[in-house]
């Protein structure tokens, strides 16, 4: 663990004890999805929930009706400030409408329950 925490120049802690000390699992989802009108044109508000008990980073494809993919990735802190949800503004080009959202679409992430990971209208 340590030689891992060296390498990666940061505390592991967060992933450690709930994948390895205790049997926590990784459920991440898409709660909700709306357009709305931000200082800057026409902004996708992604709301993230958390229904397992270990955390990770969340990595989100976001597909545009003219089929531009666009990739965020959310870091883990804000699931470890306490916070329950997390909330994700990304920004999209004028004149283009969100197609689909999707949470770790590699499937990299040992999520328990892949149902809840895509949003399409």
């Amino acid at each position: 663990f340590n030689l891992v925490e060296d390498i990666a120049q940061q505390d592991l802690d967060w992933f450690w004890y709930p994948f390895w000390f205790e049997t926590e699992v990784l459920d991440q989802a898409i709660r909700d999805v709306s357009v709305v009108d931000g200082q800057y044109g026409q902004v996708a508000r992604v709301t993230l929930v958390n229904l397992g008990g270990g955390v990770m980073p969340v990595s989100l494809e976001l597909t545009l009706s003219g089929g531009d993919v666009l990739t965020e990735s959310v870091p883990v802190d804000g699931w470890l400030e306490g916070a329950e949800e997390h909330t994700v503004s990304v920004d999209l080009p004028s004149g283009e409408t969100l197609e689909s959202v999707e949470i770790d679409p590699g499937e990299y992430l040992p999520d328990v329950n892949r149902e809840n990971n895509l949003w399409e209208p």
